[in-house]
């Protein structure tokens, strides 16, 4: 049951992706608009951010396209646990990972980590690696939850900000209560 769900999760969040258009800052995808005091796109779900060039389910072509090859990119291994198909591109000098899904054949993004160097802002939110953690917990407080999510300011973990669940979240890491990590997917594909 938890592998439907997984699986579930990742193929609703990419089909969503899909019927939502090729760019998720485009406010003609009916899921993003201004922001009135911000000028960022505002987004309905955590699922629709943008890190960068990067958002989930974009296929091979379009990563490439975006970041260039990755310098690490092993074959495709099956999850004994799920039967999902998956592989972990990295950029190391960019501070990037990618896990990736095959789904029907075609490599997608089901995860992306960032860690420093990566200069990427959060297309939503307008944070990156560095940004102070109240700029993180204001820039997400319009953005839904989902009913089995959890906390999202927990001041017993500072260390972290999570919107999402235990199969898919936006999820800021903080060290010395600034920005040391970003993570935006399927937790499964890891």
């Amino acid at each position: 049951m938890r592998r439907c769900l997984r699986v579930s999760l990742v193929l609703a969040s990419l089909l969503a992706l899909s019927a939502c258009g090729a760019s998720s800052s485009s406010s003609s995808s009916g899921s993003s608009t201004a922001d009135p005091s911000s000028g960022r796109p505002a987004i309905a779900r955590w699922e629709d951010e943008t890190l960068g060039p990067l958002r989930l389910g974009m296929s091979e072509a379009e990563i490439v396209s975006a970041i260039g090859e990755p310098v690490s990119r092993p074959g495709f291994q099956e999850m004994e646990a799920t039967g999902d198909r998956v592989a972990t591109w990295m950029w190391p000098d960019l501070g990037i990972e990618l896990s990736m899904v095959e789904v029907e054949g075609r490599p997608t993004i089901a995860a992306i980590i960032l860690r420093a160097p990566c200069g990427f802002v959060a297309g939503h939110g307008g944070v990156s690696l560095g940004s102070a953690r109240e700029d993180v917990i204001a820039a997400y407080a319009d953005v839904p939850v989902h009913e089995d999510d959890e906390p999202r300011d927990d001041a017993a973990r500072p260390e972290r900000f999570v919107i999402g669940n235990a199969y898919a979240r936006l999820a800021y890491t903080f060290t010395d209560g600034r920005v040391s990590g970003i993570f935006l997917g399927s937790t499964g594909a890891e």
